[in-house]
């Protein structure tokens, strides 16, 4: 798993983030900060806080911060972005953009939706600390397709291949393969469920 955050002047929101899903000692940690480090002591302290706690959680080498110029043009940043995520090596990308500048965190999000053979999900806290909101952006990413609707639907309410296929008039070697793509995109799992994804997806275009 990679964990990604964007940091600002409070730590406070990346270090819930991390207790809060019990990162283990072989997940990997990125942060995003802007360029001007030095010149940003609210950062820096930021930086050395969280950096502090991360020691006693993660490997050092699994962690990794990266400095983006937000001035820099829109695709010269995404790009240094991905590449950076693509470099850990991870399936599971899992993002806490709380911190931040407002572009910074446009920036990872826009990144993040380029990631499509990945597992992306994005949280974002509440700003009085009460809560958080999970976004899992592979519902998104799908585009709107009214058979992989249907069968969705169908499997929400519990039917199998066999009798999909005979509720949508399709063969069930037909209904096999739409599934295994919809399993491919992440909207349904090996057990023939719909994931989080995939609900939030049906919910989307039904």
């Amino acid at each position: 798993m990679l964990y990604i955050i964007t940091l600002g002047f409070d730590e406070k929101f990346a270090i819930r983030f991390l207790l809060r899903h019990g990162i283990k000692r072989e997940d990997k940690v990125l942060i995003i900060l802007p360029d001007d480090l030095n010149n940003n002591q609210k950062v820096q302290n930021a930086l050395n806080n969280i950096l502090s706690l991360l020691d006693n959680l993660v490997k050092k080498e699994n962690i990794s911060i990266l400095e983006v110029n937000v001035k820099d043009s829109v695709l010269t940043n995404v790009k240094k972005i991905k590449q950076k995520i693509l470099e850990s090596g991870e399936n599971s990308i899992y993002a806490n953009l709380s911190g931040g500048m407002r572009v910074l965190v446009l920036l990872v999000v826009s990144t993040l939706l380029l990631l499509k053979n990945l597992d992306v999900r994005v949280e974002v806290e509440f700003e009085n600390f009460e809560g958080y909101t999970e976004i899992p952006i592979k519902a998104f990413l799908v585009p709107e397709n009214d058979r992989w609707i249907k069968i969705l639907k169908s499997i929400y309410n519990g039917c199998g291949i066999r009798e999909t296929a005979k509720n949508l008039g399709l063969s069930p070697a037909t209904v096999s393969r739409e599934v295994k793509k919809l399993q491919e995109l992440g909207l349904v799992d090996k057990e023939f469920n719909l994931t989080e994804s995939g609900r939030l997806y049906l919910e989307l275009y039904e």
